[in-house]
């Protein structure tokens, strides 16, 4: 399902697995540092 999701909004799933990973582990400037190179976006 979230492969769906990821494809009907044109996000890139694995780059959003990896924010949610970072985030996750409290690594939150890598976080927000990996979504500016692709097309996720946090919003805190």
């Amino acid at each position: 399902m979230l492969s769906e999701v990821c494809r009907a909004r044109g996000i890139d799933q694995e780059a959003l697995l990896g924010a949610l990973n970072r985030l996750n582990s409290g690594d939150v400037p890598e976080a927000v540092e990996s979504c500016r190179h692709s097309n996720v976006q946090l919003i805190m």
